[in-house]
């Protein structure tokens, strides 16, 4: 995905530039040159505007601002490594050393959600941060980002499936729903749900002592539905789940399975 949104050129490495609105003219400036957007100041007070709903650096060094505004010509992704760091107004998390501007115009805002995802996904992953503050060419900040972006699969279906996905920790729930909106999946269902053992273990008194051999360590789980076309989305959401440390194939965690549905009747997207 991240290959249709982020070119060569929209990367740039420490730009002289001191705080915020510089660098936000800087980039304006820049994308105003590159045809990605029709009017700089248009843009860049859209970018200020945003910004004083709530500061986007959202964890140390590492912001993400974007813009949704009519200027912006066609949906992009343009990142700016620092190693000095840019002074960006939180200083309890430091001057931003790497920065993720999305920005898109009102015709795509499904594409403009998947991909806000898929950059909060990449910034919690450790090793892909340290790598990319350390790059001094465009170039290898594309092939970093190119060994953890999600390409279309060759074996996409235009068929209907149902997914499940149960969860025995529920502190995994929100990594998951990120995880399925950067797959464009849009109509999840989340079941709140206890697990049998707990059922029995306080029901039926001569199973008490089931609790004690219980793998997961919250009796209350989480079971999300949705509806998808493409066969290998668990396949993926499983890959972007590991990438951020959970791993299904460990026992306490949880599952997913997926079954093929005769027919659906009715609009499944919610958005």
């Amino acid at each position: 995905m991240l290959k249709d949104y982020l070119k060569k050129d929209l990367i740039f490495i420490d730009p002289e530039v001191k705080g915020k609105k510089e660098l936000f003219k800087y980039l304006s400036n820049e994308l105003e040159k590159n045809g990605i957007v029709k009017s700089k100041k248009q843009f860049f007070s859209s970018l200020v505007k945003r910004e004083e709903l709530g500061n986007t650096e959202l964890q140390p060094n590492i912001a993400i601002p974007h813009a949704h505004c009519s200027t912006v010509n066609k949906l992009f992704l343009s990142i700016v490594v620092s190693k000095k760091g840019i002074e960006y107004g939180k200083d309890n998390l430091g001057p931003v050393k790497l920065l993720f501007l999305v920005g898109c115009s009102s015709a795509s805002p499904r594409e403009y959600i998947k991909l806000l995802a898929t950059v909060a996904r990449i910034t919690k992953i450790p090793e892909i941060i340290d790598r990319m503050t350390s790059c001094t060419q465009p170039e290898d900040v594309l092939a970093i980002l190119s060994e953890h972006d999600l390409y279309e699969s060759p074996l996409y279906k235009k068929e209907h499936f149902m997914m499940k996905v149960t969860l025995y920790k529920n502190d995994i729930l929100s990594d998951v729903l990120a995880a399925l909106i950067e797959l464009g999946v849009n109509n999840a269902s989340v079941v709140a749900s206890t697990s049998l053992a707990q059922l029995i273990s306080s029901n039926i008194p001569v199973f008490a002592g089931l609790k004690l051999y219980s793998i997961a360590d919250d009796v209350r789980t989480s079971t999300v539905f949705a509806i998808i076309s493409d066969e290998t989305t668990a396949g993926k959401l499983y890959s972007i789940l590991k990438d951020e440390g959970v791993d299904l194939e460990q026992a306490g965690n949880g599952y997913i399975k997926t079954f093929k549905v005769k027919e659906v009747i009715g609009h499944s997207d919610e958005l």
